[in-house]
């Protein structure tokens, strides 16, 4: 038999411990050989046992020089050696003085642990440990912090290198493509404020909801989505005339047709932007129509002030089969009586009549 094998007799054995990892997705099993390769570094928990020898077993931590203290030996300097190399050395360092034939059994029950650094928004900021046997990249380090919080800049998230120049990423790159970036021991991640956090506008007036609004943290917030969230227009506001007052002091309005379903619902609005809506001045006007219709009495103005003849008529019921629709007396505080015709109103659509408060139509009755 080889001399080798009749002297020495070398077991090593590596010991995982687990760690508790917090990351998206289970890590994948951990290959022997990986194992076998690991080095030896700061930080790492080592076990050594020396076969009939109880009192030579010891468990050290490698400290930032590289070394670790075993008994008769002393300190011995593992930085940078695999299992195998560093329980050769020692074995040889027993051989040498202390024993014959040393049988030694070195393995690691505790494997220092490397993080990078998670700061500013997100949902747990601090450091995100980096699989033993393998990779952390940036959208995984982002994803164990706990994603964004709602007050984080999207834009612009800092990733600062141990050893290289600072980049920034978008939120989007990362969920798409932040696989590629792997993150070393020491990088740090900055996920800053939004500019725009804390920042609203004031929707006032007659809204549901009075009062402000935040502006996301990508300061996107339209004009239809600020009166949406101030629950809408109230039971007395004028839907024609929707006011934006500016920051810097303009003032536009629009109204909540153009809002709904017209482009002014897309103007994007910004710190310190108004939005009022003011009362409609026609919340109890009325006019009155009389004579041959189904429903005679008062009829109630819209709040858009919006009231022409013939939507006064179908508010009250239509006209009967007895009335004369080429003789209906309008009758305005003011002015003279007006006769109209109703056959000729409506071959002029371009330019409805409308009324006014305290106007009266009296629809007559035709004799034959």
């Amino acid at each position: 038999m080889n001399k080798l094998f009749s002297f020495l007799s070398i077991t090593v054995s590596a010991l995982i411990v687990s760690s508790s990892f917090l990351f998206a997705q289970e890590a994948p099993p951990v290959d022997a050989g990986l194992r076998e390769a690991y080095v030896l570094r700061p930080n790492d928990v080592i076990e050594l046992s020396v076969y009939e020898e109880p009192d030579l077993a010891k468990i050290a931590t490698i400290l930032k020089t590289g070394e670790a203290s075993f008994p008769l030996i002393g300190s011995v300097n593992l930085k940078g050696l695999s299992l195998t190399e560093a329980s050769d050395k020692i074995r040889v360092l027993y051989a040498a003085d202390y024993i014959r034939y040393p049988r030694v059994n070195l393995s690691v029950s505790e494997y220092a642990v490397d993080y990078v650094n998670i700061l500013g928004m997100v949902t747990t900021p601090g450091k995100i440990p980096i699989p033993q046997f393998g990779e952390l990249d940036l959208r995984a380090a982002v994803a164990n912090a706990g994603g964004l919080t709602a007050l984080a800049d999207r834009e612009k998230i800092v990733y600062k290198p141990i050893d290289g120049k600072a980049q920034e990423f978008s939120y989007d790159f990362i969920r798409q493509k932040g696989e590629t970036v792997i993150l070393k021991s020491g990088d740090q991640v900055v996920v800053r404020e939004s500019p725009f956090a804390g920042k609203t506008v004031l929707v006032s007036g007659e809204v549901i909801k009075p009062g402000t609004v935040s502006i996301p943290a990508d300061g996107n917030l339209e004009l239809a989505s600020a009166l949406a969230q101030a629950g809408g227009l109230g039971a007395e506001a004028d839907p024609s005339a929707i006011q934006l007052i500016s920051a810097d002091g303009g003032t536009s309005s629009y109204s909540y047709e153009s809002v709904e379903k017209g482009p002014a619902g897309k103007i994007r609005l910004r710190a310190g932007d108004r939005l009022n809506i003011p009362k409609s001045r026609f919340v109890n006007a009325v006019v009155s129509v009389i004579g041959q219709v189904n429903k005679p009495g008062i009829v109630k103005f819209p709040l858009d002030g919006r009231l022409d003849v013939f939507r006064a008529l179908a508010m009250a019921g239509g006209t009967t089969e007895l009335a004369n629709n080429k003789k209906i007396i309008l009758n305005r505080p003011g002015e003279d009586p007006k006769t109209l015709n109703l056959t000729k109103l409506r071959e002029n659509k371009s330019q409805p009549l409308w009324l006014f408060p305290s106007d009266e139509l009296k629809v007559t009755e035709r004799w034959f």
